[in-house]
């Protein structure tokens, strides 16, 4: 919904943009799978997600940064628990 305010002027992508940063997070998760979820969801599934990201500065990038981050840390807790094992 906050993606929709955002494409449809209710909010600034400034404002939004400068106070959150979630949308991004929450698309590094889904962009894998985008076109499975379209296919099984609908061709309109997150899209006015998509259309923010694709709006934010450097968005796609960013995107995938916040994928590799998790990513990393991801294999740091897989290590961490082998080690205390």
């Amino acid at each position: 919904m906050a993606a929709a305010l955002v494409n449809h002027g209710a909010i600034s992508i400034e404002l939004f943009t400068d106070t959150n940063g979630e949308h991004l997070s929450v698309f590094a998760k889904l962009e894998p799978m985008l076109a499975e979820l379209r296919a099984e969801f609908g061709p309109q599934f997150a899209a006015n997600l998509e259309k923010l990201v694709d709006a934010t500065p450097r968005g796609r990038e960013r995107a995938a940064a916040v994928r590799e981050r998790v990513k990393a840390i991801k294999a740091q807790v897989s290590q961490r628990l082998k080690a205390a094992q």
